[in-house]
């Protein structure tokens, strides 16, 4: 079919000349992805051969600034064309992209597209509000539980192969157009261990092998819309949601700095239309451009919400007019309590609003290694003013406070599985950085020591990382971070008493920060010291009744003093806000079924199963439950299957009678309270 090009209201979008289908949609992201590592961008170590046929079939951009080098964040701007500091995610610990923001997902639901998304870390689990629109949302990463304080990688990342082939077999069931499909790729992120045999082909260069085997992956996808008759009716958009440095800057990985290696990205647009195959942008582009765009090629109109511009007109040769300008941050250092990061890029210079700003020439510094602040005061001086009119311009003064996300101890250690370290909570009322906040360049030796410090407790070391936590302590007695996690290595450990010691260090500093004040009050749980933990506990509720894991702790605490009916509403108020917790849903089938609600209490225990099929306990609860309900054959496979997975449940569903329980049928097995 013949397209042809139209301005319609200062805006390019696309007409078709005659009636017909909608386009349908493909966009892959692919985690920490630099495009100087790929074929198509000129890199000659490297095969990446379906990556660069997409770039042949379509529109390669040469320079693309994402706005933010964490994923989380990157992703919110990816998918809703919004600024940061307007859908409020400015890191991937304590966010939530909030319902009030518009992704385009949902756009797309209104124009009856099926909708698929399939990711690959927890970092993009649905809990952090990215499902928003999606009809599917596979986020599940088989083995992942909250059971237990030791989290392994495979527990919160899989592999290209896997999230590819659960995207294959949605779309040979979903044969109806037309629809979008939302990949996302982790594989290039540390540590980087491609399997075979990249791994062997790549020995020397390992992050280079996580790409080429992310590339076979997805040209499994590629040939199934082609075998399908699909890829010629469908837009790709591929892009990198930021970069990686291998120590450009003494940086190692992406997050706390934002010198190019982190925030230039690879992008790739294959249109329907093939007028545009083969063409290369050289005008500078934003990962914020990316949705304004896909509105364009798919001739639906531009929403008022959306900040970045299409780039229609560039793909086409016909726009020139195009902004210099691309603006990026980090709050990562925040999280340290030092301060933030900013930019502006255009293609000649690069200004970072810091403590101690910084001014390159790109053109004969592309490597960002002399400051020219004192040299070109005038061009810093207009870049600043540029930089704070883009702030002003773009931002959402309530969106970080409707976009903070109380985690829980579990998710943090997941999230530090992957590397992010941070506190379970955005910061909020009177935790705001300092004006006089550390510039992150005179940091970064502390905040590599955390890092690997967060690493260690996320993997169960807790002996490991305790010196090493006391040691920034030292350095850094104000670091509320370093506190805490020492804090929660303590309460791993069962010494509860200098846990909660740690944590009241926190509150001597900043009296009002609930993650300090919730610890303190579960250490008097686990200390029985009732009457302390339930005042603790529903102090911490006054301020923030969302805090999930002060309702759990509340339902421990319930049951615990006997008191059944306060503990399950405390339980299902959990499951409210966090529709995954395991330990709620073990608690509320416990609570249930032992009131004689089973019928109530099997899909508690089918979603524990759903979540974590290893987890004994809950086959045979749900066993149990088939018998009290007469589904013998059932209840045989679930009890079969817990014996399979814990010798200490093989034989306790046999229909004996156990003192006191008269229907001849096994008790349920109570999960010990913490």
């Amino acid at each position: 079919m013949r397209l042809k090009y139209v301005f319609l209201m200062g805006a390019l979008s696309i007409f078709p000349a005659e009636a017909a289908s909608r386009s349908n949609l493909l966009l892959v992201t692919i985690d920490t992805l630099r495009p100087d590592h790929l074929g198509c961008y000129g890199y000659k170590q490297i095969r990446t051969p379906n990556i660069d046929q997409l770039a042949g079939d379509g529109v390669r951009f040469k320079t693309v600034v994402s706005q933010v080098p964490l994923t989380l964040p990157s992703h919110c701007t990816i998918l809703t064309g919004t600024y940061p500091a307007y859908h409020g995610v400015r890191d991937n610990v304590g966010y939530k992209l909030s319902e009030s923001k518009t992704t385009l997902a949902e756009v797309l639901k209104t124009q009856r597209y099926q909708t698929a998304a399939f990711v690959g870390a927890y970092v993009l689990n649905a809990k952090f509000g990215l499902n928003q629109g999606f009809d599917d949302y596979d986020d599940k990463i088989e083995g992942s539980s909250n059971f237990g304080p030791i989290v392994n990688l495979n527990q919160v990342e899989r592999r290209a192969g896997e999230v590819v082939s659960r995207a294959m077999d949605w779309l040979n069931t979903h044969p109806q157009s037309p629809f979008f499909i939302w990949i996302h790729l982790y594989d290039p992120h540390d540590p980087y261990e491609p399997p075979s045999p990249f791994k062997e082909q790549y020995k020397a260069k390992p992050y280079d092998g996580e790409i080429a085997y992310t590339d076979r992956e997805l040209g499994r996808f590629l040939d199934l819309l082609k075998q399908k008759r699909l890829y010629e009716n469908t837009v790709v958009v591929l892009a990198g949601d930021h970069g990686e440095s291998f120590g450009e800057h003494k940086e190692w990985t992406h997050g706390y700095f934002i010198y190019d290696p982190t925030i230039l990205v690879p992008l790739i647009i294959k249109p329907v239309e093939k007028e545009m195959t083969g063409r290369v942008v050289t005008e500078q582009v934003r990962l914020v451009d990316v949705v304004p765009t896909i509105l364009q090629l798919l001739d639906l109109p531009r929403s008022s919400e959306l900040q970045g511009l299409g780039m229609l007109g560039l793909m086409l040769g016909k726009q020139r007019d195009w902004p210099r300008q691309a603006y990026c941050e980090t709050f990562y250092p925040a999280q340290f309590g030092w301060s933030p990061l900013m930019a502006v890029r255009r293609t000649d210079a690069k200004f970072i609003k810091a403590p101690r700003p910084e001014l390159y020439d790109l053109l004969t510094d592309p490597g960002e290694q002399t400051n020219r602040m004192l040299q070109r005061s005038a061009l810093a001086h207009e870049l600043k003013a540029n930089l704070t009119q883009i702030e002003s311009t773009y931002s959402d003064r309530n969106a970080s406070q409707a976009a903070s996300l109380s985690l829980s101890t579990q998710d943090l250690e997941k999230l530090g599985a992957l590397g992010y370290v941070g506190m379970s909570r955005a910061r909020g009322t009177g935790e705001t950085v300092s004006p006089g906040a550390a510039d992150p360049k005179d940091k970064l030796a502390v905040y590599q020591m955390i890092s690997a410090g967060s690493r260690d407790v996320a993997a169960g070391r807790y002996h490991q990382a305790m010196p090493v936590l006391q040691r920034i302590i030292q350095i850094e007695p104000s670091m509320r971070m370093a506190r805490s996690m020492l804090g929660r290595c303590y309460f791993q450990l069962n010494q509860f008493e200098q846990a909660k010691d740690a944590f009241q260090e926190i509150l001597k500093l900043l009296p009002q920060n609930l993650d300090a004040q919730f610890y303190v009050a579960a250490c008097d749980y686990r200390q029985k010291h009732w009457a302390a933990a339930e005042a603790g506990l529903k102090k911490v509720l006054e301020h923030d009744r969302d805090f999930s894991a002060a309702h759990l702790y509340l339902g421990f605490l319930y049951q615990a003093k006997g008191d059944p009916n306060s503990a399950l509403a405390s339980f299902l108020r959990v499951l409210e806000l966090d529709p995954e917790n395991e330990d709620a849903h073990a608690k509320t089938g416990f609570l249930l079924a032992s009131s004689g609600k089973v019928k109530e209490a099997v899909p508690h225990f089918l979603k524990i199963i759903q979540l974590n099929p290893q987890d004994g306990e809950a086959h045979f609860n749900l066993g149990v439950a088939y018998q009290k309900l007469n589904q013998e054959e059932l209840a045989r496979q679930e009890l079969a299957e817990a014996c399979k997975l814990d010798r200490k449940y093989c034989g306790r569903g046999e229909k004996v009678v156990p003192p006191g329980n008269e229907d001849g049928v096994a008790d349920f097995y109570r999960r010990s309270l913490p």
